[in-house]
């Protein structure tokens, strides 16, 4: 138990996945706000300016991407595979209770965030027992439990897809 919580402590942070998408967005926003102006409409841009070198150089940063689209997609799905299977291996959950509408039963659920290609994360949620099983949800047993659960979850999940379709 003291090592799930040791785990859990040092759980590494990498950075944010490469998202081709993304990064073309990012250096196209300039050519569709006027820059220099402030308005509403353009509070991002309202303080820079560009003049032809920057402008060039930034063509040059989407010359580039659209050349290599190929190679940084291919890096962004090695970046995807490589945090899911991660997450699989050590999930941050969050614990909550949920109502039933239906019943007025109060279940027990954890849900983590799944790493997926143009910078998605989908919700994973799943079922641990109701509230009578698992009063203390705070209770370090129980995030055992239901990290334990999460985890055969998520590596069925990575045997149930092939990876490639994340495209």
């Amino acid at each position: 138990m003291f090592l799930l919580t040791f785990v859990q402590i040092m759980r590494v942070k990498f950075p944010q996945i490469l998202c081709f998408d993304e990064w073309v967005e990012l250096y196209k926003l300039p050519d569709q706000f006027a820059l220099g102006t402030l308005d509403k409409t353009n509070r991002p841009y309202a303080n820079m300016s560009e003049n032809m070198q920057l402008k060039e150089a930034r063509h040059n940063v989407l010359e580039i991407l659209e050349k290599n689209k190929d190679v940084v997609k291919n890096i962004e799905l090695a970046m995807v595979i490589y945090n899911q299977l991660y997450t699989a291996e050590s999930p941050s959950i969050y614990l909550a209770y949920l109502k039933d509408a239906k019943t007025d039963l109060e279940y027990l659920t954890a849900k983590t965030f799944w790493p997926m290609m143009d910078g998605k994360k989908k919700e994973i949620r799943i079922y641990i027992g109701s509230k009578k099983e698992f009063p203390d949800h705070k209770n370090g047993k129980v995030r055992w439990i239901a990290v334990q659960k999460m985890r055969e979850h998520l590596k069925s999940k990575l045997l149930g897809v092939e990876q490639t379709e994340l495209f």
